[in-house]
């Protein structure tokens, strides 16, 4: 809080475990980064005097999170140096309940499949949103918290609710 900084974890449970880094890091060999939650405002530039304005740089952030660097996982959400280990989430660089859901039905599908020994299955980003959020993760990685914007979508006027 403020300029104060404690481990920490959902309200009313205990701190989230900073030994889980430490051990997708030094034990399986992941990169990993640190994330920075934190929504900047959104306006009609156009709607501002920008000249009357004076710079405030963020204060040490916002909520901070480890996560895993995406381009270390397969379409699949399967960590490709470690069969069976499949991520979906924050540690995958998002933010936002939509996209943290949308890989937690993409990575538990899959690990039922991997489970049952039947080959996993993918979606194009030509035929869905979760596709488009799973190739941009896995191909592109992050630099900042990901969130599934419709305009990320190349094909976007053909995935359209009415077009399903």
């Amino acid at each position: 809080m403020g300029q104060t900084t404690s481990p920490g974890g959902r309200i009313g449970d205990a701190p989230s475990s900073a030994g889980l880094s430490h051990t997708l890091r030094e034990r399986l060999g992941l990169r990993t980064g640190r994330l920075r939650t934190g929504t900047p405002p959104r306006i009609v530039k156009d709607s501002v005097d920008l000249s009357l304005a004076q710079p405030h740089p963020p204060d040490s952030y916002g909520v901070q999170y480890d996560f895993v660097c995406p381009t270390q996982l397969s379409p699949a959400l399967q960590v490709k140096s470690t069969q069976g280990l499949f991520l979906a989430g924050q540690i995958n660089g998002t933010t936002g309940y939509e996209e943290a859901a949308a890989q937690g039905l993409w990575a538990g599908v899959n690990a039922a499949r991997w489970a049952l020994s039947m080959p996993a299955v993918a979606l194009s980003r030509t035929e869905s949103y979760i596709g488009v959020l799973i190739d941009d993760l896995v191909s592109r990685g992050v630099t900042e918290p990901y969130r599934m914007f419709t305009s990320r979508a190349e094909f976007r006027t053909t995935l359209r609710p009415d077009n399903c």
